[in-house]
């Protein structure tokens, strides 16, 4: 397996003797992570970080990725083999040498029946890279067993593309959710704001509520003496009123007998009227 150590201020996947081929696949993830801009390597994390698509270098990463997998099924299926070199690095470099052999004739190379300029014929830059991967297991096959065809190639860049896919699906997901939470985490924050409003409003009513409550409370007061007072001049009105007919009566009283002494005086004047002088009674007698 891999060691890690400290290496201008990252952790680089080192080689040791034997890697598998989830150490190679890491350390590629390694080298393309860390060499992103817009990622720090301190915070790389083996088999967590890896490249997406957009990210810089993808499809070269694509492709690296899927030659490492078939650089390990080759050894795999070769494991008695015990050559110097593994049977894809055996393929790149005939390949390569039948390119450079062919730019000093007639500058072509017979490819699956198709003539193809030798410069295109060079194997791709992934072929050479690979086979860095792993160097406890080679072999001295030289046909090309280790390799079906170009369509083993396709279907695992396929996968890979496809897994890809789903990852940054699963990512658009996560931004997706992350943009709710922070909606909704903004909503919370004006919601707090309302009710921190509400709660200034609901204690300025309290205390007006309160303020009113005093007062009430002084107006009932005052209601309850003036009450009293009420009270007390209605008994003293009351009061006036008896003795005001009290006195009523005795008026009328008074004006009945008065009117009755009138009449008595008027009837004694009447009577003294129709009687003759006393001088004169006498000498009509004699």
């Amino acid at each position: 397996m891999s060691g890690q150590e400290e290496r201008h201020g990252t952790k680089a996947i080192l080689c040791s003797k034997s890697w598998s081929e989830e150490d190679a696949l890491r350390a590629l993830d390694a080298e393309f992570w860390c060499r992103n801009k817009a990622h720090d390597p301190e915070n790389f994390v083996p088999g967590v970080s890896t490249i997406l698509v957009g990210d810089p270098g993808y499809e070269f990463w694509l492709e690296l990725r899927a030659k490492i997998q078939l650089y390990f099924q080759a050894a795999l299926a070769s494991p008695g083999s015990q050559g110097n070199w593994h049977p894809m690095t055996r393929k790149t470099i005939k390949t390569a040498l039948l390119a450079v052999r062919a730019s000093y004739d007639d500058q072509y190379v017979d490819v699956d029946g198709e003539r193809v300029p030798w410069k295109l014929a060079l194997p791709d830059r992934a072929d050479w890279i690979v086979d860095r991967d792993d160097a406890s297991i080679r072999g001295d096959d030289e046909d090309d067993a280790s390799i079906k065809n170009d369509d083993d190639l396709s279907s695992l860049k396929t996968e890979i593309e496809n897994q890809q896919g789903q990852i940054g699906q699963q990512r658009d997901e996560f931004n997706q959710l992350q943009s709710k939470v922070e909606h909704l985490e903004e909503e919370g924050r004006t919601q707090q704001t309302g009710l921190e409003g509400l709660e200034g409003d609901y204690r300025r009513l309290k205390e007006k509520s309160d303020e009113q409550a005093k007062e009430m409370e002084q107006l009932r007061s005052t209601i309850v003496g003036l009450t009293k007072k009420v009270d007390k001049l209605q008994a003293h009105i009351d009061g006036q009123e008896e003795l005001h007919k009290k006195h009523m009566d005795e008026v009328l009283k008074l004006s009945s007998m008065f009117t009755a002494s009138m009449e008595e005086i008027k009837s004694l004047k009447s009577s003294n009227l129709h009687q003759p002088p006393a001088g004169e009674s006498s000498c009509h007698d004699k």
